[in-house]
């Protein structure tokens, strides 16, 4: 085999089975979900251990844990969201549901507060949505993540995205990159991207990792619409 082919890019249409076979995942889907939608947390997890180790941890209901330092894949959607405990973990907060969340970083809903802090509000004007508003002031008490839905090139035979969530703390890196991305006119679904983590340090002294995002290739425009299709066809499922 020619060196030429041996580096050749496959292109994610042929690799992915769900960009490939969307009769059997149109079947599959209606088969086993019966109409109903999925929650997001019951995909593929792609986790950040606590103590900064620079490995993901990847929780399989079929396969199991695995670990990994880094990965590669296709960002098909993106979701930003923020919660809101109204007791830290200390207080007894482990184990309840947030007090508030918030779908669109615009508004949150309360809920598990007393009566008269019920309903919706907008998030730039809650006071719990301050700097300062933490026990410790070098954070927000209310916590803006990112739920980042990844198909792993490792991962090719699934139909379905791995989970990637963002704490706040890696926020910043990604919003970086993000605007990298931007700048040369290439949308977040139009590349394939490679996953690291970054030993850090907070103000505390503190370890933790940091999630890193790298550019590994362009995606031709008929990878783009397989790919935007995808995401239309499976979001209104989760």
């Amino acid at each position: 085999m020619s060196e030429e082919k041996k580096n050749a890019i496959v292109p994610v249409t042929e690799t992915f089975l769900a960009l490939k076979d969307t009769t059997t995942l149109t079947e599959v889907v209606e088969a086993n979900m019966s109409g109903r939608s999925a929650r997001w947390t019951d995909l593929e997890r792609i986790k950040i251990p606590s103590g900064g180790a620079p490995v993901y941890m990847i929780e399989d209901a079929l396969d199991g844990i695995s670990t990994c330092q880094d990965f590669e894949a296709v960002m098909v959607w993106y979701n930003d969201s923020r919660t809101w405990w109204a007791e830290s973990i200390e207080d007894g907060g482990a184990g309840n549901p947030p007090a508030c969340t918030s779908e669109d970083l615009h508004y949150g809903d309360g809920y598990n507060t007393r009566p008269d802090e019920l309903g919706r509000h907008e998030c730039r004007i809650c006071p719990n949505n301050r700097f300062g508003a933490a026990p410790i002031d070098t954070d927000n008490w209310c916590k803006e993540s990112r739920q980042m839905f990844l198909m792993r090139l490792e991962k090719e035979d699934s139909f379905f995205p791995s989970v990637l969530v963002a704490p706040p703390t890696s926020l910043k890196p990604i919003q970086k990159y993000m605007m990298a991305i931007t700048s040369r006119a290439i949308p977040f679904y139009g590349a394939v991207h490679k996953f690291s983590l970054t030993p850090e340090k907070n103000a505390q002294g503190i370890d933790y990792a940091s999630i890193k995002i790298g550019f590994v290739r362009r995606l031709e425009p008929s990878e783009v619409d397989a790919v935007k299709n995808y995401a239309s066809a499976m979001k209104p499922t989760f």
